[in-house]
């Protein structure tokens, strides 16, 4: 059996499928970062180029008014990243293709992981030429002399990271939901799970006197805070957590692969392929539903514990009756 995962047939089937995302983001790229400064240091009129280059002399311990723009250009490319995954997992799905690719010789692992490395070569060409072809840009202009280039390699480095960790955890949802839809669905939500569980939890404390009214719940700078899937993509300062991301980041990856080589064809098109998966995102989403309707409820209704208890018991009916209706649904989105 097959046991190398550069297997040139896959590699070639995935960037016959994804080559336009690819060059959609080379695109992306260029008018993120090259075209602006273009626009900036050889377009622009000349007073305002002087006036960039005076202010370049005057602070020349750091140069980041040359690659601000690249904030920009990690959001194209992680939303490239994401539509990635969508189109490697869910689309495949959606097209009844993953049943001609698992019939292929090589085993799933190998497959999951050739998408992966596919995907992860894509992010570091489109970064590495699109960084290359400014640094080239604003070398060749007046102010060339002020571009200290590890700045932006240091810069190109955290995009890519931040690129790969958002797009194996797109790609781990992919892994084990049977429909595009809640994989984009789940991918979204995620972002906001976090901001969402602390307002409902410190809501909660607040109500049934566990701690005082004047008493935030304060979770910025602990360990928690490292498990909000926003500051992974929108962090800013020196102190980017590298380390647990990417630890996190390689057990979805090895998580993901594992799912992916079980995956039961028979379940493609329910919203999860697993049981006790689907039983754990049955009690996630009641959990979510009743939390924000006990909150919806002491706000607009009774603002006591009884009308939060009134609201969070409707909620979890509610809320198990839809997602019950939506995991014995089968669809071809």
């Amino acid at each position: 059996m097959q046991r190398s995962i550069f297997v040139r047939a896959l590699w070639w089937k995935e960037y016959r499928q994804t080559r336009v995302l690819l060059w959609l983001m080379m695109i992306a790229g260029f008018f993120s970062t090259a075209y602006l400064h273009m626009r900036e240091v050889w377009f622009a009129s000349p007073q305002v180029i002087v006036g960039l280059v005076k202010y370049l002399a005057k602070t020349q311990e750091t140069n980041w008014l040359l690659h601000r723009n690249y904030g920009g250009f990690m959001l194209l490319l992680v939303l490239g990243g994401f539509l990635l995954s969508l189109w490697q997992l869910g689309h495949e799905r959606r097209n009844q293709m993953s049943e001609q690719t698992f019939a292929l010789p090589y085993p799933r692992w190998v497959i999951y992981v050739t998408k992966w490395l596919v995907s992860v070569a894509y992010i570091v060409f489109v970064v590495t030429a699109s960084v290359a072809l400014d640094i080239l840009v604003l070398k060749l202009s007046q102010v060339g002399a002020y571009v200290h280039v590890i700045d932006f390699i240091g810069r190109g480095f955290h995009i890519i990271f931040v690129t790969v960790a958002a797009y194996t955890f797109t790609l781990f949802i992919g892994s084990f939901t049977g429909t595009w839809t809640l994989q984009a669905a789940l991918s979204i939500i995620s972002l906001f799970l976090y901001e969402f569980f602390t307002l409902m939890l410190q809501q909660l404390l607040y109500i049934f006197m566990i701690t005082p009214i004047y008493m935030e719940l304060r979770l910025c700078g602990t360990f928690w805070e490292k498990f909000n899937l926003t500051n992974w993509v929108f962090h800013e300062g020196g102190n980017y957590p590298y380390a647990f991301v990417g630890v996190v980041s390689l057990l979805l990856f090895i998580a993901g692969m594992v799912l992916y080589s079980r995956n039961s064809l028979e379940n493609n098109g329910k919203l999860v392929l697993f049981p006790i998966i689907e039983k754990l995102f049955i009690v996630g989403f009641v959990l979510c539903a009743a939390l924000f309707s006990g909150n919806l409820s002491y706000d607009t209704l009774y603002p006591g514990r009884l009308g939060y208890a009134a609201g969070a018991g409707l909620g979890t009916i509610i809320g198990y009756i839809i997602i019950r209706t939506l995991t014995r649904m089968r669809v071809r989105t």
